[in-house]
């Protein structure tokens, strides 16, 4: 890694910006609470482990993906990231 972003980080990125787009029609994220998110959070690992077991490799990233972006929202809510907060 030189200086800046790994690829790899910035290609998870670019697909996780990809999903908050398609699913923008759900609303702001800030309206969801804790129990929410974390069990958006369960249910995708779930579904990343059975894409895992029938060797599906595309659902796999795609629920890595998801998981992220619920965890991305919970540590917004927690962690105040977004830059309009502060």
């Amino acid at each position: 890694m030189s200086d800046g972003i790994r690829p790899e980080l910035a290609a998870f990125a670019q697909r996780m910006e990809g999903r908050l787009k398609e699913n923008e029609k759900r609303g702001d994220w800030h309206a969801y609470n804790f129990y929410y998110l974390v069990t958006c959070i369960a249910a995708n690992l779930g579904a990343m482990v059975r894409a895992y077991e029938v060797k599906s490799p595309e659902v796999v990233l795609r629920s890595a993906v998801d998981t992220a972006n619920y965890c991305l929202m919970v540590a917004d809510l927690f962690g105040e990231l977004s830059i309009r907060r502060k």
